[in-house]
């Protein structure tokens, strides 16, 4: 009995787990997806279970999470693009904010 229990805690760990990785994974991928092809991903993936009003609703409220999320933790990219800004505004003796 004490190993059944011992197993069904660890398949429920696994579980947790596997729930949280994918659910990161799915995120990173709308991250990387337009607006209009998040609205065609979830269309196909929606199609014939909800109306189209619901739909609808549903596509912007993903779209609105994932661009909240996105902006809020800036990229690499963008981080790399601040300091070229700051570095130039310096070698040229103006504030990065001014310039």
């Amino acid at each position: 009995m004490k190993k059944l229990f011992k197993f069904l805690l660890l398949v429920v760990l696994a579980g947790i787990v596997a729930g949280a990785v994918a659910s990161i994974l799915a995120r990173k991928r709308l991250e990387a997806m337009s607006d209009d092809e998040i609205r065609a991903y979830l269309a196909s993936k929606l199609e014939g279970r909800v109306g189209d009003e619901q739909l609808a609703t549903i596509q912007e409220a993903a779209i609105a999470g994932v661009r909240r999320t996105s902006r809020a933790t800036p990229s690499a990219a963008d981080a790399a693009e601040d300091a070229t800004t700051d570095d130039e505004a310096a070698a040229y003796g103006t504030d990065s904010a001014t310039a």
